[in-house]
C-alpha cells in the first residue's frame, strides 16, 4: 500500500510536470518561429542579391560593349580615311611606287599620319598586315615584318576577310611600352582591327591599333566591383584570366602567379576550382592544369548565362556568389562574384539575434519555474512566513515576467523591421533593375543609329542627298541622347542641393508660345491637336527663370503627347492669390485626353526611375525622370506640380510658379501668336557679320574644327591652337608684334596648361582684350571660377551656333589690346620672334608638285607649330632628354614629307642634346631648326611661314 506521502509526492510530481508545460510549449514556438524568420530572412536575402549580381552584371556587361564598339568605330573610319588608304596600298605594292625607298617613304608617312591617333586614343601603336599575313609597316620600334602576327590574334584574319573585330587580350610577340613608357616583352596587348580597301573596294592590307588591356580593358571591369571582396573579371573558352584580379597579391602568395610586381592575372591565371581554399592551406592534389574549370566558367564557356546565390568555389578555392554570361561575338565571359560570406553577412547577424533572444528566453523561463518550485516548498514549512516569502517571490517573478515581455515585444518589433528592411531591399532592386534596363535602351537606341548613319557617311559612294539625311539623323539622335544625359545631370544637381534657379523678367506668353511650336511636329504626326489659352488676365512679365520655366512645360506637355492617341491636348495660364501670402502665382495646366491613371499609378509618378506602369518604357520610351525633375524645378521656383487623372479619361497636369512683384506690369489675355513669334525667331536668328581676328584655344580636334568653321563662316579670321600653353605663346607672340587678337575662345580643360592657367598668365602679362570661356561644365560656380580666372563671359557645350557668333559679335566691337612696352619675355621670345626667318625665302617640300602627297605635307607643316612649341618648352627647361626625343621624331618625320634641310638640321640638334653640349651650341642649333620649321610651306602658291 502506497502512503500518503508517496500520493503527495506523485501528485506534486505530475503537478510540476502540468506546470511546467507552458515553458515547453512556448520554447517549441519560439525555436519554430526563429526558423520560419531565418529562412525567409535567407530567402529574402538570397533574392535580393541575386537580383543586385544581374544588375551589375548587367550594366557591366553593356559598358563592356559600348566600349568594344567605340574601339571597333575608331579604327573602322581611321582605316577609311583617304591618307592611309594611300599609304597602305603603297606598303602593300599596289598601284605605282613599288621601289624600297618608295614603300619606306610610305612607312615614314604613315607612321606621323597615325601616331598622333595613337596618342589620342591612349593606343600604344599599330599594325598593317598584309592580305598574305606578312606584317607591312608597325609602330612603336618593330621592324616592318611582323611576323606570325596572323597566328597569334585570329582577329588579324577576319579583318583581311573585311570585317572590323576586337580581339581578345594575348602575348604580343615583340616588346611593348608599360606604363612607365619602358619597353618590356612578354606584354599582354589587344587589337582592335579594320580592313583597308584598295581603289577597286578590294581588301589589300588590315590596320590594327594596340590597346594595352591592363589600363583600358582591366579599368573598365575594375568599375564594378562591389564590396570589400566584390571582383570583376573577363575569361575565355580555356579559362584564362583576360583581365586583373582584385586578389593578386594572395595568388602570389599561394603560387598562382609569378612572384613579379610586374606581372598580372591577365594570361597568368586560370579560372579553375582547386577543390579546397588555398587560403586556408589547401594544395590540389594534380596540377593547375588538370583540375576542371569553376562551376561558373564551365556553365559560361558553354554559352549561357546564370546567377548562383548558393555558393561555389572561385579560382582561390574560395566560396563566393556569383552572375556570369557569355559574349559570344567576342568570345569572352564575364563574371561578378562576391564572397559569400561578406553577402551573407546580414543573415549571420539575424542568426546570432534569434539565437540570442531564445537562449535569454529559455533561461527566463526555467528560472521562472525554480522559484515557482521553491515558493511552493518554502511554503509548506510555515503558512506566515510562507506568505511573506511568497509576496516577494512572486514580486519578482512579476518584475521578470515584465522583462520577458519587455524581451519578447523588443523581438518582435525586430523582426518586422528586418521584414520591413527586406521589403524595401526587394523594391529598390526591382526599381534599380528596371531603371538600368530602361537607361541601356534609352542610350543604345540612339547609339545604333549614330554609329550606323555614320558608317553610311563614310561610304564614298553614298550620294550627298543621303548624305545629308545622314547628317541630319546623326544631329537628332545626339540630341536625343545630350537631352538624356542633361536630365540624369538636373536630377544629380538637385539632389546634390546644387541646382540654381534665375530670377529674371520673362514673359510666360513667349514661353508658352515657343513650347506649343516646338512640340507642333510630335503633336501633327499623331494627328492631334493642341490649344492654347489664358483664363482671365495674365502678367506680360513675371520674375523667373524662363529657362527651367520651358523645361517644366516641355516635360508636361511631351507625357500628354506620349500617353494620348487621338483627340485634344490644352495648355492654359492664369492667375491664383497663394494660400496665405500676399503674391500671386502663376498656373500652367495641361489638359490631355489619353489613357488616364488609378490613384496607385499617381502616387508613384513623381518618384524617380519609375513611370505609371511597368510596361510604359517599353511602349512609350522614357526613363521615368523627367516628372520627378519638373515637379522638384517647380518648387525650386516657388510653385508645385499637382495631377488629376481618370482611368480611360485623361489627365490634368498642372504647375504653379511664383510671380514676383507685378506692379505696373501690363496684363495679357492671349499668348503670343505663331506669326509673332516666327517674326521675332527670325530676327534673333540673323547670323551677325564678324569682323576681326580670334584665337581658339581647343585641344578637341573635332571641336576646334567645328567652331573655326562657324566662325570663319561669319567673317572673322581665325587661329586655332590645341592647349593652353600653345594658346598663351601665340597670343603673346602677336601682341609683341603689334596684332594682338581681337578675341580669345579659351576651352578650359585642356592638356598641359588648361584655360584657368592660361588666361591667368595672359592677364598677368598685360593681355587686356576679351576672353570667353568655353567649358563642357556647367554646375553652380563654375561661370564664376572662369570670371575669377580672368575671362570676360562663359559659353557651355555644346556650342550653339547663334549665341557663339552673336557673343562673339559683341565683344568684336570692343577693339584690339596691345602689349605694354615693357612686357620681355627672355629666352622664350627670342625663340619665338619671327623677325629671325621674316627675310629668308619659304623653304618647299619636294613634294610640292605631287597632288598625292599634297594633303599629307599640308598636316605635317600643319603640326610643326605644336612641334616648335614642344622643342621650346624643352629649350626653356634645360630638358635635354625631351629636347633629344623631339628632335629625333622631328629628324624622322620631316624627310618622309619632303623637307630633307630640317631632317639635317634635327639630326645636328639631337646629338647636342644626347652629348649635353654647351648651352650656347644647343641654342644655336635650336635658331637654326626653329627658323627652317617655320619657313616650311607645303606648296609655292599657299606662301611662305608657319
Amino acid at each position: 500500500m502506497t502512503t500518503k506521502t508517496e500520493e503527495r509526492g506523485g501528485c506534486a510530481y505530475r503537478a510540476a510536470v502540468w506546470r511546467s508545460l507552458p515553458v515547453v510549449v512556448l520554447v517549441a514556438l519560439l525555436a519554430a518561429g526563429g526558423g520560419w524568420l531565418h529562412r525567409y530572412v535567407e530567402r529574402s536575402l538570397a533574392e535580393g542579391l541575386a537580383g543586385n549580381l544581374s544588375s551589375v552584371l548587367r550594366a557591366e556587361v553593356a559598358t563592356i560593349e559600348l566600349w568594344l564598339e567605340s574601339q571597333r568605330s575608331v579604327v573602322r573610319s581611321t582605316a577609311a580615311e583617304p591618307a592611309v588608304r594611300v599609304l597602305a596600298a603603297k606598303l602593300a605594292g599596289v598601284g605605282e611606287g613599288n621601289s624600297a625607298s618608295d614603300r619606306s617613304a610610305a612607312h615614314r608617312q604613315l607612321e606621323s599620319y597615325l601616331g598622333p591617333v595613337c596618342r589620342s586614343h591612349g593606343y600604344i601603336g599599330y599594325v598593317v598586315t598584309g592580305v598574305g599575313g606578312d606584317g607591312l609597316g608597325a609602330w612603336p620600334g618593330e621592324a616592318v615584318v611582323v611576323a606570325g602576327l596572323v597566328d597569334r590574334c585570329p582577329a588579324v584574319a577576319v579583318s583581311l576577310e573585311g570585317r572590323t573585330t576586337v580581339s581578345t587580350p594575348f602575348v604580343a610577340g615583340v616588346r611593348l611600352p608599360d606604363a612607365n613608357g619602358s619597353m618590356r616583352p612578354l606584354r599582354p596587348t589587344m587589337l582592335a582591327s579594320a580592313p583597308i580597301h584598295g581603289p577597286d573596294g578590294r581588301v589589300i592590307a588590315a590596320l590594327s591599333f594596340r590597346i594595352d588591356p591592363e589600363s583600358d580593358f582591366s579599368r573598365v571591369l575594375r568599375a564594378a566591383r562591389t564590396g570589400a571582396t566584390g571582383d570583376t573579371y573577363a575569361f575565355d573558352t580555356e579559362g584564362t584570366m583576360l583581365s586583373e584580379s582584385r586578389f593578386e597579391a594572395d595568388l602570389r602568395t599561394v603560387g598562382l602567379m609569378p612572384n613579379d610586381p610586374g606581372a598580372h592575372a591577365m594570361l597568368n591565371v586560370q579560372v579553375r576550382d582547386p577543390g579546397g581554399n588555398l587560403l586556408d592551406g589547401h594544395r590540389p592534389a594534380m596540377a593547375r592544369a588538370f583540375q576542371p574549370l569553376t562551376r561558373m566558367a564551365k556553365l559560361a564557356t558553354a554559352g549561357g548565362e546564370g546567377v548562383d546565390v548558393e555558393g561555389y568555389r572561385d579560382y582561390r578555392g574560395v566560396d563566393v556568389i556569383g552572375a556570369w554570361t557569355w559574349l559570344a561575338d567576342y568570345g569572352i565571359g564575364i563574371a561578378t562574384e562576391i564572397e559569400r560570406s561578406e553577402a551573407y553577412r546580414p543573415l549571420y547577424l539575424v542568426r546570432r539575434s534569434i539565437v540570442g533572444a531564445s537562449f535569454l528566453l529559455v533561461v527566463t523561463c526555467v528560472l521562472a519555474w525554480a522559484v515557482r518550485q521553491r515558493v511552493r516548498s518554502l511554503r509548506g514549512k510555515g503558512r506566515a512566513s510562507a506568505d511573506d516569502k511568497d509576496e516577494t517571490q512572486s514580486k519578482r517573478l512579476r518584475e521578470q515576467n515584465v522583462v520577458l515581455a519587455d524581451k519578447s515585444e523588443h523581438l518582435m518589433i525586430r523582426c518586422d523591421e528586418l521584414q520591413a528592411a527586406c521589403s524595401a531591399a526587394e523594391t529598390a532592386n526591382r526599381v534599380k533593375s528596371e531603371f538600368l534596363a530602361n537607361m541601356s535602351h534609352e542610350i543604345r537606341t540612339p547609339m545604333t543609329a549614330i554609329l550606323g548613319y555614320a558608317d553610311w557617311l563614310l561610304d564614298d559612294d553614298a550620294p550627298d542627298i543621303e548624305r545629308a539625311e545622314c547628317a541630319r539623323t546623326i544631329k537628332s539622335n545626339g540630341e536625343h541622347l545630350l537631352g538624356l544625359i542633361n536630365d540624369i545631370l538636373d536630377l544629380s544637381k538637385i539632389e546634390s542641393e546644387r541646382m540654381a534657379v534665375e530670377r529674371i523678367v520673362c514673359d510666360p506668353g513667349r514661353v508658352i508660345a515657343e513650347v506649343a511650336e516646338l512640340m507642333d511636329a510630335n503633336v501633327r504626326e499623331k494627328g492631334l491637336t493642341l490649344a492654347c489659352g489664358y483664363e482671365g488676365a495674365v502678367p506680360k512679365t513675371i520674375q523667373s527663370d524662363p529657362t527651367r520655366l520651358r523645361q517644366v512645360l516641355i516635360n508636361l506637355v511631351g507625357n500628354a503627347v506620349k500617353f494620348t492617341a487621338s483627340g485634344r491636348i490644352e495648355i492654359t495660364a492664369g492667375l491664383s492669390r497663394r494660400a496665405g501670402e500676399q503674391g500671386k502665382t502663376l498656373y500652367l495646366r495641361v489638359t490631355d485626353c489619353g489613357e488616364g491613371m488609378t490613384g496607385e499609378q499617381v502616387a508613384r509618378l513623381f518618384t524617380p526611375y519609375t513611370q505609371a506602369e511597368s510596361s510604359t518604357p517599353r511602349r512609350h520610351g522614357g526613363t521615368g525622370l523627367g516628372l520627378s525633375i519638373s515637379r522638384r524645378l517647380a518648387r525650386l521656383l516657388g510653385g508645385d506640380i499637382t495631377v488629376t487623372s481618370t482611368p480611360g479619361v485623361g489627365s490634368t497636369f498642372t504647375a504653379t510658379v511664383a510671380t514676383g512683384p507685378l506692379d505696373g506690369v501690363a496684363m495679357m489675355h492671349t499668348p503670343p501668336s505663331k506669326e509673332e513669334l516666327a517674326r521675332e525667331k527670325e530676327k534673333r536668328a540673323t547670323e551677325p557679320a564678324l569682323d576681326g581676328r580670334i584665337l581658339l584655344a581647343e585641344d578637341g580636334p573635332d571641336n576646334r574644327k567645328l567652331i573655326s568653321r562657324l566662325l570663319r563662316r561669319a567673317g572673322a579670321e581665325v587661329s586655332t591652337a590645341e592647349n593652353g600653353r600653345v594658346a598663351y605663346r601665340r597670343a603673346i607672340r602677336a601682341m609683341r608684334a603689334d596684332e594682338p587678337f581681337d578675341l580669345i575662345l579659351m576651352d578650359m580643360q585642356m592638356p598641359e596648361l588648361d584655360g584657368y592657367g592660361a588666361t591667368q598668365k595672359l592677364r598677368e602679362n598685360g593681355y587686356t582684350g576679351p576672353v570667353i570661356a568655353i567649358t563642357a561644365h556647367a554646375m553652380v560656380g563654375d561661370r564664376e571660377k572662369c570670371l575669377q580666372a580672368g575671362c570676360d563671359d562663359f559659353l557651355t557645350k555644346p556650342i550653339d551656333r547663334i549665341k557663339l557668333q552673336t557673343l562673339a559679335a559683341d565683344y568684336l566691337q570692343g577693339g584690339r589690346t596691345s602689349l605694354p612696352e615693357e612686357e620681355s619675355m627672355g629666352t622664350e621670345a627670342s625663340l619665338n620672334d619671327p623677325t629671325r626667318s621674316a627675310s629668308a625665302p619659304p623653304l618647299y617640300s619636294e613634294y610640292a608638285s605631287d597632288p598625292d602627297m599634297m594633303e599629307l605635307v599640308e598636316m605635317f607643316v600643319d603640326e610643326l607649330a605644336d612641334r616648335i612649341a614642344s622643342i621650346e618648352q624643352a629649350v626653356g627647361q634645360a630638358d635635354m632628354s625631351s629636347l633629344a626625343q623631339i628632335s629625333h621624331q622631328l629628324k624622322g618625320a620631316a624627310g618622309g614629307y619632303g623637307f630633307t634641310p630640317i631632317t639635317e638640321s634635327a639630326a645636328g640638334v639631337e646629338r647636342l642634346a644626347k652629348a649635353e653640349g654647351d648651352a650656347d651650341s644647343v641654342q644655336s642649333a635650336v635658331s637654326d631648326l626653329l627658323s627652317l620649321c617655320r619657313r616650311a610651306t607645303s606648296a609655292p602658291e599657299q606662301g611662305a611661314g608657319v
